[in-house]
């Protein structure tokens, strides 16, 4: 099965009457620089209410289902999405109700459950422990050329190793450390399964543990998406049937590999993160998952209309070819 490569097209055919833009967001509110959890991306509060006016401007805000039943008019729609589910979505969700503005949440498993997840352990252990202690444990683990020449921030994404060895061997001996000196630590960084729970819909599974898939095989994915679907049959009684691509960049290997695996379990779609705009036409495949890029949320306004902007000129169809 071909892909094509996800690069942008402006050139229209009569048929492509839907242009679907796909919204991003993780934290929205006040940001404190000390504290680690504050590091997720973060759009302030001011801001998010200001672009979400924008983009109600110039469309509808629809859901999954909406395009899945081609419920899409002519023109431009919006779906809004949050990943990893911070608190703080709790002081937006009452205001997004009262403009009718639907959103989904794309919660993983792992952070749900613990109340943070890998990233957030790296920064809280850039930022409470002496980068002596660090220096010295990846030493340890890689050796004294990889501690003198990668940075722990760095190393802990690097593309050439295992995620699950450096969360096993680093990430995790250093979290403990943290946790010895943070006897009283706490999350409450994201919403827990209550909160979940309490009235939330439109849920997308986004992994157990948000690790890079693209480093996956089949098998591994497979394991990924069943550990995901158990947390969520026993915690919210229900399995989500769409799924957002933990750190999103867009993969042809890696989107071939997903819809051998999640369409034989009924996912209706597989969402990633890209600069274009979506072009729909037609219904979408009833034999594989649909693909939909999503923006990544700016952090200002000015530069949130030019990404918008720039995505619905560049609009382009769907990633999988019919």
């Amino acid at each position: 099965m071909e892909y094509p490569q996800p690069q942008c097209n402006a050139r229209y055919s009569e048929a492509m009457t839907a242009i679907l833009v796909g919204l991003n967001y993780h934290r929205v509110g006040n940001r404190d620089p000390a504290n680690p959890y504050h590091r997720l991306h973060t759009v302030a509060r001011a801001v998010f209410d200001a672009q979400i006016r924008l983009a109600a401007s110039r469309g509808r805000f629809v859901t999954l289902d909406d395009v899945a039943a081609g419920r899409l008019s002519d023109g431009i729609s919006f779906l809004l999405t949050f990943d990893d589910v911070s608190a703080t979505l709790a002081d937006v969700r009452s205001w997004l109700a009262d403009r009718r503005v639907p959103f989904h949440i794309c919660p993983t498993t792992g952070i749900t459950t613990d109340g943070f997840g890998t990233r957030d352990k790296v920064n809280w252990i850039i930022d409470r422990l002496d980068p002596a202690v660090v220096t010295a444990m990846v030493t340890a683990v890689f050796g004294p050329n990889v501690a003198a020449h990668e940075s722990f921030y760095h190393l802990t994404k690097a593309p050439d190793r295992s995620p699950e060895t450096i969360e096993r061997t680093l990430i995790e001996p250093l979290f403990e450390c943290v946790l010895a000196r943070e006897p009283e630590f706490e999350s409450g960084a994201y919403l827990s399964w209550a909160d979940i729970a309490d009235g939330y819909t439109n849920i997308i599974n986004h992994s157990a543990a948000h690790r890079r898939m693209d480093l996956m095989d089949e098998a591994a994915i497979a394991a990924e998406i069943a550990a995901s679907e158990a947390v969520f049959a026993a915690e919210i009684s229900t399995v989500p049937i769409d799924f957002a691509v933990p750190f999103g960049e867009f993969d042809q290997g890696l989107a071939q590999r997903l819809d051998t695996v999640l369409g034989p379990l009924g996912y209706r779609a597989i969402l990633w993160v890209e600069r274009c705009a979506n072009l729909i036409s037609g219904s979408p495949l009833a034999d594989r998952p649909f693909h939909l890029g999503r923006l990544h949320a700016a952090l200002s306004l000015s530069k949130f209309e030019d990404n918008l902007d720039r995505a619905i000129a560049d609009a382009r169809p769907l990633l999988v070819k019919n």
